[in-house]
Formats: structure tokens, C-alpha cells, sequence
């Protein structure tokens, strides 16, 4: 925007002083440069940075695999990230209890039935492998 004599609009200067650090965040705001994904990975702005061509197959194994997981819980762990981002740690571990709470209540407390499961049937090993909700 600096390259048409204008600022930000649409909430970028918000979420450019959000997700770079104040350096980065004021040098690209300023001089109107750009950056490719490499780039973009190495200040942190995306996870990684992959080649066009692996682009939408990447994509897929993606939101195939979140697809994968417990729809309630992924509700959950959103609403409790964005829930918990402006408290102090104290009231983010009330917020994270009561959501936890709440997950059992509409889930029926299937997290914890199927991971006692898992844990009696030694078929999950957290940090080894990962977890897909029961079929």
C-alpha cells in the first residue's frame, strides 16, 4: 500500500504487527517490499514453504488429516486458542478447565473413553503416533 501512497487497510497493519516481530512488521509496512514463501517461512508468517507444484496435494493430506480428527475437540482447541490469547495464564488455564469441561459435556466424555481405550490397548503412543478418531 506504501507503493500507492496509502496505508493498510482491510485489518493488515493489525495482523502484520501481530504475526511479525515489530522490525519486520515496520520494514515491510514501510518500504512496500515483497517476499516470497521461503521468506515468509523463515520470519515465522507460515509454517513452510513448498514448491508450487506440491502446493494442492500438500493441501489435501492437510485437511484430510485435520478431517481425521474428533470434530468437537477441533472445535474446542480453536475456541480455547482464541479464547486464551489476550488473559494472563491464570485465567487461561480457568478458560482452557471450563472448555475442557464443556468438550466432555458434548462429546459425552468420548475423549476420555477413547483414551483409556488406547492407553489399555497400548495402541496409541502420544508423540509417536498420531491420533484419528474411531470409525
Amino acid at each position: 500500500e506504501i507503493n500507492f501512497a496509502t496505508i493498510p487497510g482491510a485489518g493488515l497493519t493489525w495482523v502484520t504487527a501481530e504475526l511479525l516481530n515489530r522490525r519486520e512488521a515496520l520494514f515491510y509496512l514501510t518500504t512496500g517490499r515483497t517476499f516470497d514463501g521461503a521468506e515468509a517461512a523463515n520470519m515465522g508468517l507460515v509454517n513452510y514453504a513448498l514448491p508450487a507444484g506440491q502446493l494442492v496435494d500438500h493441501t489435501h493430506e492437510i485437511a484430510h488429516e485435520i478431517a481425521g480428527k474428533h470434530p468437537i475437540a477441533l472445535r474446542s482447541i480453536k475456541e480455547t486458542y482464541y479464547g486464551t490469547r489476550d488473559k494472563s495464564f491464570e485465567e487461561g488455564v480457568d478458560y482452557e478447565a471450563a472448555k475442557l469441561f464443556e468438550l466432555g459435556f458434548f462429546s459425552e466424555d468420548e475423549w476420555i473413553k477413547i483414551a483409556l481405550k488406547q492407553f489399555k490397548a497400548r495402541t496409541f503412543k502420544p508423540g509417536i503416533e498420531d491420533y484419528a478418531a474411531e470409525k
